[in-house]
Order: C-alpha cells, then sequence, then structure tokens
C-alpha cells in the first residue's frame, strides 16, 4: 500500500520517451513510413491507457485504505478519551487529544502515508492523463496529413518521390553562384579528376591523327609528314579502247588547239602503257 518517489521518477522518464516526430512532408517517404507511426502512436496510447489502470488502481486502494486507517484512528482516539485514564486526566480537551496521540503515533504515520502516497498518484495520474491527450493529438495530426496526402495525389504528386540516399539540395535564389558552386562541390567531392581516355587506344589513327598541340591531321598530312610515296593510280582502258573511243567524235576542222589537245592525250596514254 504505498508509493515511492523512484516508482513515480521511473513513471515520468516513461512517459517521456512516449513521443513521434511528424515528417514535414510524409508524401515524399511513402506510405509504408507514414503507417509506421500511425501502429507508434497507438502502441504509445496503449502503453497510457495501462500505465493510467494501473496507476488508477494503486490510487483506489490507496484512498480505500487511508479512509479506513482515518476511522480506525478516531476510534481509537475515542476509546482513549473514554477509557485510558492517562488521557483523562487532562485539564482541556487539547491536552487530551495530545495525550492520545502520542499514544497512536503508529496509526497516525500510517495515515500520513497513505496521504502522502495519494497525493503522489494523484500527480501521476495528472501527468499520464496530459500525455494519452498528447498522443491523441498526435493520432489526429496523422489522421491530417493523411487526408492532405490524398489531396495532394490527386492535384498529381506520387507516393515516395523521395529517393533513399538522394542529398537534399536547397533550391537557391538566382545569380547566388557561389551557393551553387558550394552545392556542386560538396556533390562531386568524391571525383578525384578529369576522366582520360586510355592512350594504348588506337582506333581512330586509320582515320583522323593528332598533332602533339591537339590540332586534327588530314591523311594527305600524315603521309607527306611521313614522306610516303606518291600514290598511282592503274590504268582503267587500253590504249586502242581510247582511240577507238575518240575517233567516234565527230570532228569537222581540227586546230592546233586540238592538235595539242590530242597530242597531250597521247602523251598520257603512252604513260599508263609505261606503267
Amino acid at each position: 500500500m504505498t508509493f515511492t518517489q523512484a516508482e513515480a521518477d521511473k513513471i515520468y522518464n516513461e512517459l517521456r520517451d512516449l513521443a513521434v516526430a511528424l515528417d514535414g512532408d510524409p508524401i515524399a517517404f511513402g506510405p509504408k513510413r507514414l503507417n509506421s507511426k500511425v501502429s507508434e502512436v497507438r502502441r504509445m496510447l496503449e502503453r497510457c491507457e495501462r500505465l493510467y489502470l494501473d496507476v488508477s488502481q494503486r490510487l483506489h486502494a490507496i484512498r480505500r485504505a487511508k479512509r479506513m486507517a482515518e476511522t480506525d484512528l478516531e476510534l481509537a482516539k475515542m476509546n482513549l478519551f473514554t477509557n485510558d485514564p492517562e488521557t483523562r486526566a487532562g485539564r482541556s480537551v487539547g491536552d487530551r487529544e495530545a495525550v492520545a496521540m502520542g499514544k497512536l503515533s503508529k496509526e497516525v504515520h500510517l495515515l500520513h502515508d497513505l496521504e502522502i502516497a495519494d497525493m503522489d498518484l494523484a500527480a501521476v495520474l495528472t501527468v499520464i492523463k496530459a500525455k494519452r491527450t498528447d498522443l491523441k493529438d498526435t493520432e489526429g495530426r496523422l489522421r491530417d496529413q493523411i487526408r492532405l496526402c490524398s489531396e495532394e495525389i490527386g492535384l498529381g504528386s506520387r507516393w515516395g518521390s523521395q529517393l533513399p540516399g538522394t542529398p537534399d539540395v536547397p533550391v537557391l535564389p538566382q545569380g547566388d553562384t557561389s551557393a551553387n558552386t558550394q552545392v556542386l562541390d560538396s556533390m562531386l567531392g568524391d571525383v578525384d579528376g578529369e576522366i582520360h581516355v586510355n592512350p594504348n587506344y588506337r582506333g581512330w589513327e586509320d582515320s583522323v591523327a593528332q598533332e602533339p598541340n591537339g590540332d586534327s591531321l588530314s591523311i594527305g598530312d600524315v603521309l607527306l609528314e611521313q614522306n610516303a610515296p606518291p600514290v598511282e593510280l592503274p590504268p582503267t582502258a587500253a590504249s586502242s579502247d581510247v582511240e577507238a573511243f575518240l575517233g567516234d567524235v565527230p570532228v569537222d576542222k581540227p586546230t592546233k588547239a586540238d592538235k595539242a589537245l590530242t597530242d597531250g592525250l597521247d602523251d598520257i596514254l603512252a604513260a599508263f602503257e609505261e606503267t
């Protein structure tokens, strides 16, 4: 029939830990996170209910014992007033009551302890009620968040838009380039340097070459740089075929220019025959 201060402190510490933090943007984490918070609040409310019933039961028992102790003390005091010679020898009622209380000190201490336990349990019960009210308020706010998430989904949002492990990039005002640079540096902090192409790769040397300073070279420049011999084209037709073809072209009056052209063609054909 006692309730110590250590028991009261234990209940206070447990009630202090019964708290659930609400998310500022619950739709970004998906419905599972919101559902877990609802179940957690429900579990805390059940714990508050168990504590409330336990404390209420003990408070009821202590108050009942206190009323019985008050009755026993009153009966014992009246008995001393009537039958105890030492108590009846007092000159006044106050003297007789003081003598009776001295003889009933054990009952007085018991009644005092019960009164202290009654006040302690009443204080703890008040705190439990306050915590239960706070958790009820949290539960109502979670219902409001669920309703607001439904409205956002109707406007085009979706559950779980926050990817796990994604860094939070703050929205910066236009013109704040220094802050933007800091954000990019923090995101690219793991990159040691530029990514260079393997120098052993020769896949493009047949088509394009590079000078040491980075300028592009054509195939002709590469051949001249390497002192390559000139390219000679193989003959495509015999001289007889060419003469037969040229002979079919009608010429009215050959001129000096035509003769020079014919001599040039003959020289070219002779060069082809020699090769």
